[in-house]
């Protein structure tokens, strides 16, 4: 239908509807043996068919506007079990000019060209590979960023008042959108070559905004090798699929977001601030370690005690020194209850809304799990049965660097059009706060002496001021896998980070090194 006919349809039902409700509502009640009783009939018919009209007219426009992404995606299964999806969709896909990807400062990180056999994807920036994701519309769809604002880089998804009438109501196709991203190329490339040798990964964030600077995975691959836009590359494509399918380092998985690992010692950063939170302990509280400890017939060793001669130990000094056999006592007086309430609050065993897909891990394997005092001990010193993702320890520090708060972790800064116009900005969005102002500062003191004294001393940096932990966690094997979270900043804080590495040693070795080069390359940005 032609653009005037339709909007002519759309003008001449809603004054069809308008009249006849207006004519009705003024009209005279009929008079006994009047003839204006047919009259009225014949004006509530109009007026029913005119309202009738304007309710189909409103039915188109949800289907061409309001759920158009649900209209276009629908799929169903063919009776052989194969999938069946919208042919139209995938030819928009390879006919639309998709946009491009680029950085926070207009760095190239995704675009197309255009040649005699179509368009290919082409991916300059490999280091960011898990974040942008891939464009195979012939073989495997899409997946991070291309995936998550396919419809942006492709037109379809209008970001202004103009856009959705030309797409809904005019049916016109329109270029893609360019996404600019939070993350800064060069952090992003010292991310993936700090993580190279080991299999792990690392976010970086400002704490106070949620923008995601850099959010590297090792190992990684080339989306490139996916593109499957042409018969050639989706042959080529399913070669490198399988590829990716037999390497037992699972190089596809994004372990910032997706990797799930017990949390070893970062764990006691959770555990502490919800104690002090709750009114439990506050820093100066003092518990005996003599090196060891029983719970419910389960033996809990304490090897690192700087001064095996000492017996009474601050909350303070258990988390410059780490000791497991203090954060079982805190977390027996916190309660199982209490426990669950603060990880929820932080997010512990939650899928984190974000723009890529997040693993929720998990607190603990079942709901009376924690009634076992045991499990509760071996829970606070972040053993036990806790799961959790790098990025849920990067939001634990971002709230005791930012005041209590947990900003919504973001990664699309904003959107432009192809002729370089801001059509979109993406804000800052508060998402929790777990524990209060003064809880969060508590702790940021004792971080501090965490790094200026104790274990986490190794990411110490001249002329910032750092606050952090290590962790080492246990994962049935004889290596185990290494952690550190921290914050650094000039004055204060403005960058927090997590680093996990599998089977990367003690936390305090190359996990903390790693996250020492990064918060000094980005704090004085």
């Amino acid at each position: 239908m032609p653009d005037w006919m339709f909007l002519g349809l759309i003008a001449a039902v809603a004054l069809v509807a308008l009249t006849g409700w207006l004519v009705a509502r003024d009209e005279p009640a009929p008079s006994a043996g009047s003839g204006t009783s047919s009259r009225r009939s014949l004006i509530r018919l109009g007026a029913a068919l005119g309202i009738g009209l304007a309710g189909l007219a409103a039915r188109l426009v949800s289907i061409t506007i309001t759920n158009a992404d649900q209209v276009a995606e629908r799929t169903g299964t063919a009776p052989d079990g194969d999938a069946l999806t919208n042919p139209r969709l995938i030819s928009q896909q390879l006919d639309t000019r998709r946009g491009r990807i680029l950085d926070r400062n207009g760095e190239l990180l995704a675009y197309s060209e255009t040649g005699g056999d179509g368009s290919t994807r082409i991916y300059p920036v490999l280091e960011a590979a898990h974040i942008l994701g891939y464009f195979s519309p012939l073989r495997f769809g899409t997946a991070g960023i291309e995936s998550s604002r396919d419809g942006v880089l492709t037109g379809t998804d209008p970001q202004t008042l103009r856009e959705a009438i030309e797409v809904g109501m005019l049916a016109r196709d329109l270029p893609g959108h360019d996404v600019h991203l939070t993350i800064d190329l060069d952090l992003q490339r010292l991310a993936a070559s700090l993580l190279q040798g080991s299999t792990g990964s690392l976010v970086l964030l400002e704490h106070r905004t949620g923008r995601i600077l850099a959010m590297a995975s090792n190992p990684t691959y080339d989306p490139g090798a996916l593109n499957a836009a042409t018969d050639d590359e989706a042959a080529r494509a399913d070669q490198a699929w399988d590829a990716l399918q037999d390497d037992d380092g699972r190089p596809l998985i994004f372990r910032a977001t997706s990797g799930l690992y017990p949390p070893g010692s970062t764990f006691k950063v959770l555990t502490a601030a919800a104690a002090i939170d709750a009114g439990v302990v506050d820093s100066e509280t003092q518990f005996e370690d003599l090196g060891t400890i029983e719970i419910d017939g389960a033996v809990i060793p304490d090897f690192a005690r700087p001064e095996t001669g000492q017996t009474d130990w601050t909350v303070r000094e258990a988390i410059e020194w780490s000791l497991n056999v203090v954060f079982a006592q805190i977390g027996l007086e916190l309660g199982a209850d209490q426990m669950e309430e603060y990880a929820n609050r932080f997010g512990i065993g939650t899928a984190i809304p974000f723009e890529l897909p997040t693993s929720a891990g998990q607190l603990a394997s079942s709901d009376d799990a924690l009634n076992s005092q045991a499990t509760l001990a071996a829970t606070s010193f972040g053993q036990g049965e806790l799961l959790v993702t790098p990025l849920h320890m990067a939001r634990v520090m971002m709230a005791m660097a930012n005041g209590g708060t947990i900003m919504r972790p973001q990664v699309v800064g904003s959107i432009q059009s192809g002729d370089g116009d801001t059509v979109r900005r993406i804000g800052s969005e508060e998402q929790a706060k777990p524990v209060s102002t003064a809880t969060s500062a508590t702790m940021m003191d004792m971080l501090y002496d965490s790094v200026t004294y104790g274990y986490a001393s190794g990411a110490q940096i001249e002329g910032l001021r750092v606050a952090g932990k290590t962790g080492t966690a246990e994962n049935g094997t004889d290596i185990p896998h290494g952690w550190f979270i921290g914050a650094a900043g000039v004055d204060e804080p403005t960058v927090t980070v997590a680093v996990a590495l599998e089977f990367g040693g003690e936390g305090g070795g190359l996990a903390t090194q790693i996250a020492r080069q990064m918060m000094d390359a980005a704090a004085e940005r």
